[in-house]
This record gives structure tokens, sequence and C-alpha cells, in this order.
């Protein structure tokens, strides 16, 4: 019984996953024709339809780049490619590999159904407004991927009254911030971890906050990232040459000042027990298709 279940997951798993991840690993942002056909009448063939779709917005923001230089669409298509090529999804399908080889069905598809509609929220159908239940069921997603891969690592909370869940947001703003706070305020400890998301309506702004209780950011990058407010959105990645620290954050900025102009607000506050990012929208937060 073991020998024949380990190859119905393997059949059923293994090889769809190994061709997901090949594809993926070969992509180098220029050839589009690598697409993902599978029939295996699982999850998996939702995140190959997803890969595929994602693949056609790429190439379609790139002839958009070539005919407008726009520095939101730039950012979106940075945004989108490390979506697709980033150690994140290479490390979540070999996290499902051996999963679907080890431990069996219940986890391997909790875990596959997470990453769908992970990447089915941030497709959001091509738009790039979204409502901030939307927004929320993406973080969720990707920090219960996080919650498999890294076990005991961090426990999560999420505050949000119902009347806020239809207000709109620019996409893909929680998702980075939390990625983070995994990365950095929790790179030195392997369990205790804890986030903090909270949605609410101030004066007429809608307000985000992402708070974890890992190493304080260091107030020397909280005040460089801060100061980016009175910085022209065509210069803010020169205060990171390395490409690498704040580039997650000043895409982030770049999309928000770029919808919103100068009346958003962003900020970090490093605290005794962790650190908070604040983002405070103005109140014409409301779906628009003119980006």
């Amino acid at each position: 019984m073991a020998i024949a279940m380990s190859l119905y997951v393997s059949r059923i798993f293994t090889k769809p996953i190994q061709k997901i991840s090949k594809e993926m690993e070969s992509f180098d942002g220029k050839d589009f024709s690598h697409k993902i056909e599978l029939h295996t009448n699982t999850e998996l063939d939702k995140i190959g339809h997803s890969y595929n779709e994602m693949l056609a917005n790429i190439e379609h923001l790139l002839t958009e780049i070539k005919n407008q230089e726009k520095e939101l669409r730039t950012s979106e298509l940075n945004m989108l490619i490390s979506q697709i090529n980033p150690h994140f999804l290479y490390n979540t399908l070999d996290t499902i590999y051996m999963l679907a080889r080890i431990n069996g069905e219940e986890t391997t598809m909790k875990m596959i159904q997470a990453l769908s509609k992970y990447l089915r929220l941030s497709l959001s159908k091509g738009n790039d407004i979204v409502t901030v239940s939307d927004e929320l069921e993406n973080v969720k997603s990707y920090m219960e991927i996080q919650q498999i891969r890294n076990e005991a690592l961090f426990s999560y909370e999420i505050e949000c009254k119902a009347e806020t869940r239809e207000r709109w947001i620019l996409k893909l703003i929680l998702q980075p911030l939390v990625e983070n706070a995994i990365k950095y305020g929790f790179c030195d400890i392997s369990e205790g971890g804890f986030i903090r998301i909270k949605v609410e309506e101030m004066s007429g702004r809608l307000v985000l906050s992402v708070y974890n209780n890992g190493a304080p950011m260091k107030q020397e990058k909280a005040d460089l990232l801060n100061s980016l407010k009175n910085v022209p959105v065509s210069e803010m990645r020169q205060h990171f040459p390395d490409g690498r620290h704040g580039y997650g954050v000043i895409n982030i900025i770049t999309r928000l000042r770029l919808k919103y102009g100068e009346d958003v607000e962003y900020e970090y506050e490093v605290q005794e027990d962790g650190t908070k990012c604040v983002i405070r929208l103005p109140e014409n937060g409301e779906k628009n298709d003119e980006l």
C-alpha cells in the first residue's frame, strides 16, 4: 500500500511540480514562449494557468513601456517579474515537492491551494485596484505558505472591520512589507515571531499598518526610508545603489505616489520590541482604472 501511495503521489504531484519548477527557473524575463500545460485535475493546473497569464501580462507591460516610458509601468513590470523569478516561488515549489513525497496529501494540498490563491489574487485579472478584502486574502495566503515552510517561526493577526473591507486600494502593498518582516525581522529567530496587520479608517483616510516583533530596524535605515517622501520618484532608487536593500519598499512607495500623488503618507516606526510600517491613503482610494 505504501508503495502504491508513493507511486500515486509521484504521478499526481511530482512530475507536474518538476515541470513547473523547471519552466520558472528557466524564465529570463525575455523569452515568453515557455508556457506550462498541465492536465492533472488538481490545483496545479490553476498554478500553471496563473503562470501563463503572468507571462502574458509581463509581455504586454513590456510593449507598453516601449511605447510610453512611465515609471509606474516599470514598477509593475519589476513586481511581476519578482513574483515569477524569486527564490520564494522556487523554494515554495521545492517544499511542495518534498511534502508530496514525504507527508502525503493534506499538507501538500493546503500549500498548493494557498499558492494558487496567492497567484490568482496577485493577478487580479490585470486590475491595479482591488478591494481591501482581496488584498488581505493575498497577504494571508502568502503568510500561510511561509508558515508551512517555516514551522513555528511566526503567528499573525489581521484586524479590519467589515465595512472597511469593501474599500478600494492599490494592490500588492502589504505582501512586500510582510516579506521584509520575515526576511529581516525574523532572520535571527526560529520561533515566536508575530505579525499584526491592521486596516482602519481614520479622519477620512485609509490607514494600513504592518507590525512585527522581530529585530527592530536600524533607526538610520528607517530615517532613510522615511526621507524618500521628499525625493522625486525618478531619483529614489539612487538612494539604494546596491539594488537589494530597500528595493521592494521603493517599488511600493513609487506605485503609491504615482497613484495617489503627494497625499499619501508612508512611515516606518522603530519600536523597542519591533518595527511598524504605517501607510495612510487619501480619501479617493476608490476604484480607478486610469493609472
